[in-house]
Protein backbone atom coordinates (compact mmCIF):
# COMPACT_ATOMS: atom_id res chain seq x y z
CA UNK A 1 0.00 0.00 0.00
CA UNK A 2 1.25 3.46 -0.84
CA UNK A 3 2.05 5.78 2.06
CA UNK A 4 -0.51 8.29 0.73
CA UNK A 5 -3.23 5.66 1.22
CA UNK A 6 -1.98 4.94 4.74
CA UNK A 7 -2.26 8.65 5.50
CA UNK A 8 -5.80 8.67 4.02
CA UNK A 9 -6.87 5.84 6.29
CA UNK A 10 -5.23 7.46 9.30
CA UNK A 11 -6.83 10.81 8.47
CA UNK A 12 -10.27 9.18 8.16
CA UNK A 13 -9.92 7.52 11.57
CA UNK A 14 -8.73 10.73 13.18
CA UNK A 15 -11.65 12.63 11.65
CA UNK A 16 -14.05 10.06 13.07
CA UNK A 17 -12.45 10.43 16.52
CA UNK A 18 -12.99 14.18 16.43
CA UNK A 19 -11.25 17.33 17.53
CA UNK A 20 -10.61 16.16 21.10
CA UNK A 21 -8.17 13.57 19.79
CA UNK A 22 -6.86 15.57 16.85
CA UNK A 23 -5.99 18.49 19.13
CA UNK A 24 -3.64 16.24 21.11
CA UNK A 25 -1.49 15.61 18.04
CA UNK A 26 1.11 18.30 17.25
CA UNK A 27 -0.12 20.57 14.48
CA UNK A 28 2.80 19.76 12.17
CA UNK A 29 2.22 16.01 12.51
CA UNK A 30 -1.49 16.25 11.75
CA UNK A 31 -0.84 18.74 8.93
CA UNK A 32 1.63 16.32 7.35
CA UNK A 33 -0.92 13.48 7.47
CA UNK A 34 -3.57 15.73 5.97
CA UNK A 35 -1.32 17.17 3.25
CA UNK A 36 0.21 13.84 2.18
CA UNK A 37 -2.99 11.78 2.07
CA UNK A 38 -4.44 10.47 -1.16
CA UNK A 39 -7.45 12.72 -1.69
CA UNK A 40 -8.92 10.21 -4.16
CA UNK A 41 -9.08 7.55 -1.45
CA UNK A 42 -11.51 8.30 1.36
CA UNK A 43 -12.14 5.26 3.53
CA UNK A 44 -15.41 5.22 5.41
CA UNK A 45 -15.01 4.47 9.11
CA UNK A 46 -17.82 2.63 10.86
CA UNK A 47 -17.80 3.87 14.44
CA UNK A 48 -19.70 0.73 15.50
CA UNK A 49 -16.82 -1.55 14.48
CA UNK A 50 -13.41 -2.03 16.05
CA UNK A 51 -10.46 -0.67 14.08
CA UNK A 52 -9.19 -4.17 13.30
CA UNK A 53 -12.56 -4.93 11.65
CA UNK A 54 -12.45 -1.91 9.32
CA UNK A 55 -10.16 -3.39 6.67
CA UNK A 56 -7.49 -0.79 7.43
CA UNK A 57 -3.90 -1.50 6.50
CA UNK A 58 -1.44 -2.72 9.10
CA UNK A 59 0.59 0.41 8.44
CA UNK A 60 -2.38 2.59 9.33
CA UNK A 61 -3.00 0.64 12.52
CA UNK A 62 0.68 0.94 13.45
CA UNK A 63 0.63 4.69 12.80
CA UNK A 64 -2.53 5.10 14.88
CA UNK A 65 -0.98 3.06 17.68
CA UNK A 66 2.07 5.32 17.68
CA UNK A 67 -0.04 8.48 17.60
CA UNK A 68 -2.04 7.14 20.53
CA UNK A 69 1.11 6.25 22.46
CA UNK A 70 3.01 9.44 21.73
CA UNK A 71 0.25 12.04 21.93
CA UNK A 72 -3.19 10.81 22.95
CA UNK A 73 -2.61 8.95 26.20
CA UNK A 74 -4.12 10.80 29.13
CA UNK A 75 -1.99 9.17 31.79
CA UNK A 76 1.37 7.46 32.17
CA UNK A 77 -0.54 4.33 33.19
CA UNK A 78 -2.34 4.32 29.85
CA UNK A 79 1.00 4.78 28.04
CA UNK A 80 2.49 1.87 30.03
CA UNK A 81 -0.45 -0.34 29.06
CA UNK A 82 0.34 0.34 25.41
CA UNK A 83 4.01 -0.47 26.02
CA UNK A 84 2.94 -3.77 27.56
CA UNK A 85 0.86 -4.56 24.49
CA UNK A 86 3.89 -3.89 22.29
CA UNK A 87 6.06 -6.09 24.47
CA UNK A 88 3.54 -8.96 24.40
CA UNK A 89 3.14 -8.69 20.63
CA UNK A 90 6.91 -8.66 20.20
CA UNK A 91 7.25 -11.81 22.32
CA UNK A 92 4.52 -13.57 20.30
CA UNK A 93 6.19 -12.53 17.06
CA UNK A 94 9.57 -13.86 18.21
CA UNK A 95 7.93 -17.12 19.31
CA UNK A 96 6.22 -17.40 15.93
CA UNK A 97 9.55 -16.87 14.14
CA UNK A 98 11.21 -19.49 16.31
CA UNK A 99 8.43 -21.96 15.45
CA UNK A 100 8.79 -21.22 11.74
CA UNK A 101 12.56 -21.63 11.90
CA UNK A 102 12.12 -24.95 13.69
CA UNK A 103 9.61 -26.12 11.09
CA UNK A 104 11.90 -25.09 8.22
CA UNK A 105 14.80 -26.90 9.86
CA UNK A 106 12.71 -30.09 10.23
CA UNK A 107 11.59 -29.82 6.59
CA UNK A 108 15.21 -29.49 5.48
CA UNK A 109 16.18 -32.56 7.49
CA UNK A 110 13.33 -34.52 5.88
CA UNK A 111 14.32 -33.34 2.37
CA UNK A 112 17.95 -34.24 3.05
CA UNK A 113 16.88 -37.67 4.31
CA UNK A 114 14.60 -38.29 1.33
CA UNK A 115 17.28 -37.29 -1.16
CA UNK A 116 19.75 -39.84 0.24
Amino acid sequence: MKIEDVFSETYAVLQSLGIDYISKIPFDVFSHIEAQRNRDYSPVIDENKALNEQGLSKSCLALLFNLKHDYMCNTEEERNELKNILKENDERFKESLDNEKSLLKRMKIIRDYESD
